[in-house]
Formats: C-alpha cells, structure tokens, sequence
C-alpha cells in the first residue's frame, strides 16, 4: 500500500481509527484518575572502605568495594534489614511483603547506592525508606570484612533522607493519556488498513475503472432519498446532480455510430443502486438539450418509472408485446421531456417477452420515432432480463452504487452481458463522495426552477382512458 492509499484508507475509515484513540484514551484516563495514587520516597548511601592509608590501598579497597555493591542491594530487600524496621515503626506488614515495596539500584562503577520505597502514604513511604537506609549500615557493619582491630572494614553512609514526596509516582495521568492515545492511533491505523484491504466496495472512479475494464461514463453524487420521489423533471436544470448529468450526456453522446439511434439498456449488478433514477434523470437531460428521448420501463417484475414519475402504470410495454394496445396508445408524453412507456401489466413470462420477437419490433418502431431510447430492466445479478435486452440494444449502461457495489459483483454482472451477447459501453459511479468533492459552484443564479404542472407532463386526458381500457 502506498501512501497515497494510506491516506485514503484514514479518510474513508476515519471513525475506525477515532474509535480505538477515543475509547482507549477515555477509559485509562478514567482508571489512572480513580486509582489509588501511590508515593515514591528515595534516599541514598554512600559505601566505602574504612582503612588504607597509600594510593594502591585505597584503589584495590574502592574496587572490592563496588564489586560489593550489588549484593549490598540484595540486603536492602531482606528480613535481615527489614524485621527490624517492621518492629521499629510497627507496620503490620511482614518482612517479606514489604519487600515487594522496596527496590535498591545501583550505578555501575560507582559506591552510591540508591534506595526507593513506595506506598500510599507519603509520608509512611518517607519512613520506611530512612529506616531501611539507617538499618542497612547497621548490616553491612555486621557482615563486612573486620579489620586487624575488630573494627568493620567497610562503613555505609546516608547521603541523602528520604522526604515525604508532594506528588504521586502513579498513576501518571498525563503520560498514560498520551501513551493511551498513541496505542489507539497504531490501532486505528491497523484497523483502517485492514478494513481498506478487505473492503472490495468500489468508492472511487479509478477504484471502479480497475475492477472493470468498461469506460466511466460519469461521476454522480448522492441524494437525499425524498429527493428521490420528487418529479425528476423539476431538478434536471438546476439541481445538485444537474451538471453532473449534462458530463454524462456528453460524453454517452460520443458512444455509438454517428446517426445512428442511441439505444441503451440501463441496468445494475444488484438492486437498490440507483439505476431507475439515473435512467430517468439522463433522460431529461437529453430532453433539454432538444433530443427526443424515450424511457421503457422493462423491468417487468419491480417496475419504477411510473412510479417515481407519478404517471399511470396499468398499461404500457407488457401491454404491447401481448398485442392489447399499440405503442401510440399507451406512451406517455411529459411536455418538453421525455416520452414515457410505463410496464404495464405484470406477466408471468418477462424473460420470454424481452426476448421475444415482438420486443424487437417494438424496438424496431421506436428506433425511427426517437434520438435516444433509454431501456430500465432489472438488476443482471438476480435474472437474466437485463442481457436479453443489452444484446438487442446499442449496449448497458451499468449503474454503479460506490456505498453498495461489490468488484466481485461488477466482475460478474459485466461477464454475464459479455456472454449473453451484448456489450457495457460504460458505468456511472452513483451516490460517490467523488462528485461532491470536486464539485464547484460558478455564480449563483437566483430564478427559480420550473415546475412540471400535471397539466404538461402527461399529454391529453384521453392517454391514461385508453390505458385504463387496453389493460
């Protein structure tokens, strides 16, 4: 992983690496402040040789002294030295457990050796370390070398009382916030990489563009799901997506033969992706621009269109391809956008009626009738509808969902419409963070957006009276 992918593995998975700072900064940070604060007093002696009077005798003594010493620090931890400083300042501890409290260290080469005791109380710390040093000489009086007058060879001098100490030795709370919150980041960060490296949601347009070998026809930010139920006509002008759509008609302009119809399936690896919503809001984009532009919706089995476009769908494709009413009696005109064939009837049969022949002739008709004819069919993943018509078709439009789609399921979807026949001649990554990113606002017009009346968008009473009959 390069750091240009770390960086995006942090911003996509920022919580993931918030969470683990956050809880682990908040809970040590909790238990630092509620345990019980313990205090650290220290003193010191000083081990040296009692006799030698020439330079020789003094150096040989200093040595012996410091090879010494460590083992002078072993006694400092038992019963020897501590019985006595129990009986001394009564402590109701034993010997050996306040052993546990009491650490003796020295420097090597040096004759300083440093005593540290720890307890609850500073002041009974500050006593027991005085008392441990003040016994200690006693004992290594006791079990050092006597010289030729009966006298210790080796004296051990307090250099240093021990003193109550004003602050707590733990818990540091500052230090063990900050080491909290560094072990959060480490995790955090692990946790968003391994997150990255497992999550094959396609989020991005060069993440989409190397899972499937298919052109990227257009980058398309998310809506707010009310805005999905709005007329798609009022927002084709001005809206958040608009420009966005005006790239994507750009540039599917450029897909297929010149003056040939533009004849699109529009489908999806599976549902929910957003497919009859780009469908729709491609369609009035073209429109716009002065293109006559139909809509079939051919996903016979969870048709959309004609309800997301408030228009009567009891009559329409299904209705055609049986041979109970004509194509002209049942399309529906929306004033300046676009015509609308609804699916009509529920079959039993989808499949058999797009592949039908009657299907192609419908096809056939519309080719010479329309610019652009855009075909909703269900999602490829689940049934087969949507290739049985991208081969009849100029190609798939594939949605892509960047919160949703899976590369497995892209991989999938596009090698189905290959094997069926027909072509993907591109993807539209929906609902990407992409899109809003490098969005930009150039003036900001202050006229309000046309609503579509009832009145223009379905033309004449009479379509929806035939509708009702046919069906």
């Amino acid at each position: 992983m390069t750091l240009h992918d770390a960086v995006l593995a942090v911003r996509k998975h920022w919580l993931w690496v918030l969470a683990p700072i956050l809880v682990l900064t908040l809970g040590i940070g909790y238990l630092s402040e509620r345990a019980e604060p313990v205090y650290r007093a220290r003193t010191a002696l000083f081990v040296a040789l009692t006799v030698g009077d020439s330079a020789s005798d003094l150096n040989q003594g200093s040595n012996y002294t410091q090879a010494q010493m460590l083992s002078f620090a072993e006694l400092a931890s038992l019963p020897i030295v501590l019985d006595p400083v129990v009986e001394e300042l009564g402590l109701t501890t034993s010997a050996r457990a306040l052993a546990g409290s009491i650490s003796a260290t020295t420097l090597n080469g040096t004759s300083i050796l440093n005593i540290a005791v720890t307890n609850p109380s500073p002041q009974v710390a500050a006593d027991i370390a005085n008392a441990v040093a003040g016994e200690l000489t006693t004992v290594i009086a006791q079990v050092a070398p006597t010289t030729t007058e009966g006298t210790a060879s080796i004296r051990a001098t307090i250099v240093d009382q021990a003193v109550a100490p004003k602050r707590p030795a733990s818990p540091n709370v500052e230090r063990n916030v900050i080491a909290a919150a560094l072990a959060g980041l480490i995790l955090g960060l692990a946790a968003a990489y391994v997150r990255q490296a497992f999550d094959t949601r396609v989020r991005r347009p060069e993440e989409l563009e190397a899972a499937i070998d298919v052109p990227l026809l257009g980058v398309v930010r998310g809506v707010r799901r009310s805005e999905l139920e709005v007329r798609v006509g009022d927002a084709v002008l001005n809206g958040p997506q608009a420009e966005e759509f005006r790239r994507l008609r750009t540039n599917l302009q450029m897909v297929g033969e010149r003056g040939a119809p533009r004849m699109f399936a529009v489908s999806s690896a599976v549902e929910g992706e957003g497919k009859t919503h780009t469908n729709l809001r491609l369609a009035f984009s073209l429109a716009a621009a002065g293109d006559r532009v139909l809509v079939i919706d051919a996903d016979l089995r969870r048709p959309a269109v004609a309800d997301r476009l408030g228009l009567e769908g009891a009559a329409g494709l299904t209705e055609c391809l049986v041979g109970r009413a004509e194509f002209d009696e049942v399309v529906q005109h929306l004033g300046d956008g676009p015509s609308i064939l609804a699916s009509g009837a529920t079959p039993p049969n989808p499949g058999e009626l797009l592949a039908s022949k009657e299907f192609a002739a419908l096809l056939e008709q519309v080719a010479d009738e329309y610019d652009a004819v855009f075909i909703d069919t269900p999602p490829l993943l689940p049934v087969a509808d949507a290739v049985v018509v991208s081969r009849q078709v100029a190609g798939l439009i594939l949605v892509v969902d960047a919160h949703k789609a899976r590369r497995p399921q892209l991989t999938r979807a596009v090698d189905a419409v290959h094997r069926g026949g027909g072509r993907v001649v591109g993807a539209v990554l929906n609902r990407s963070r992409t899109a809003q990113e490098e969005s930009y606002v150039y003036g900001s017009p202050s006229r309000r957006t046309r609503r579509w009346p009832r009145s223009e968008r379905v033309d004449g009473a009479h379509t929806r009276a035939k509708a009702g009959q046919t069906g």
